[in-house]
């Protein structure tokens, strides 16, 4: 087997089942690139690495990444071993131990069903926190599933579905990780209610200005199963919204232009 079906499977499964981005640039399988063998002085992958330069942080940096894109699958330390033996044959033009011919599908039969299970914990926790959510003292819960904890009345109107509004906010994980914020950016954000994920779009038209209020979003009225970067599949989402007026693009944020700190969900909206 060539270096080229090692990549052209790794991409493709990665594409398949993870990142439906990276499926575009995989490789055809073609005749056998020759490479030299590694040098003996090649540091194994369980040694203790130094990172000093910033090549080796920013190689590191890659594995990471690698890392995120598999993380569904739960792989446990024992398997990482057989993982990372495979990555290396194949990075380094080893022969192979098996054929991709033979084992490319239950590769990614076993990817359908790691992904799977990882979908339906993540239903079971989104339910769990939803529940634990809707019984907290001052919870309000909607129709859709939308929880909110109005903390701040407003005295001003509230915003219709067409309207932009000016808002600062903070939106964390159920476990309280930050994925984005306008506070910490020091700047109010701007953005069409018509362009933005259902939940906002529901529960800021409840709001009026000057109120604040702690919005829970259900999976599916925000990233649903896709998830984004930073956000897994089928997680709620905790936003802490002050809502500071309604107006168009051009005069919600004095000084500063609309698409100017895009917040992540008009980003969503979008795509």
């Amino acid at each position: 087997m060539t270096r080229k079906h090692i990549s052209f499977a790794t991409v493709a499964f990665v594409a398949a089942l993870i990142g439906p981005a990276l499926a575009a640039e995989a490789p055809a399988r073609g005749a056998p690139a020759a490479k030299a063998a590694p040098p003996a002085t090649t540091v194994p992958v369980d040694a203790q690495l130094q990172l000093q330069s910033e090549q080796q942080k920013t190689l590191y940096a890659l594995g990471l990444a690698l890392a995120q894109s598999l993380d569904r699958l739960n792989l446990q330390e024992s398997e990482v071993a057989y993982l990372l033996h495979g990555f290396e044959d194949g990075v380094l033009g080893r022969s192979p131990k098996v054929s991709l011919d033979e084992y490319g599908p239950k590769v990614q039969a076993l990817g359908k069903e790691r992904v799977a299970a990882a979908a339906e914990r993540e239903r079971t926790k989104a339910r769990d926190f939803l529940a634990k959510m809707a019984g907290e003292p001052g919870a309000r819960k909607t129709d859709s599933g939308i929880i909110i904890f109005a903390e701040q009345e407003g005295t001003g109107p509230n915003p219709k579905k067409t309207d932009t509004v000016r808002v600062n906010y903070e939106g964390k994980l159920p476990d309280g990780t930050v994925f984005d914020s306008s506070i910490r950016r020091g700047q109010p954000a701007s953005f069409a209610l018509d362009r933005v994920i259902p939940c906002w779009a529901e529960a800021l038209q409840a709001m009026k200005v000057g109120g604040k209020a702690r919005i829970v979003c259900p999976p599916e009225l925000a990233y649903g199963a896709e998830g984004r970067p930073g956000i897994p599949p089928n997680s709620p989402l905790v936003f802490e919204v002050h809502l500071l007026g309604i107006g168009d693009a051009a005069t919600a944020a004095p000084g500063k232009g609309a698409a100017e700190h895009q917040p992540l969900m008009q980003e969503k909206a979008r795509r």
